[in-house]
């Protein structure tokens, strides 16, 4: 199940992230780790490094369905809608 919601993780990197899946695509495998081809920080995960590369490319794949807010991370966007959006999360 968690390898899932990984492969989901990565698919919405690479749709709405290109700039971080390219890089994270470069990225030296080490050791059983990944290595940002720009600042050397090593993940564990590929799709950490991808969550990462958006730390670099400034771009934000995670959308609010209910505003037009954009996120660089999942847990922020997640944060957001129960904050902001709080009647939404009722109706899910």
């Amino acid at each position: 199940m968690a390898s899932l919601a990984m492969e989901n993780m990565r698919s919405l990197y690479m749709k709405y992230a290109s700039k971080a899946t390219v890089y994270a695509n470069e990225a030296v495998i080490g050791q059983n780790r990944y290595r940002c081809p720009v600042c050397h920080k090593t993940p564990a995960y590929c799709y950490k490094l991808l969550e990462h590369m958006v730390t670099h490319t400034k771009e934000k794949p995670f959308r609010c369905s209910f505003c037009v807010a954009k996120f660089t991370r999942r847990d922020s966007l997640n944060q957001h809608i129960n904050k902001v959006h709080p009647a939404m999360t009722v109706m899910e």
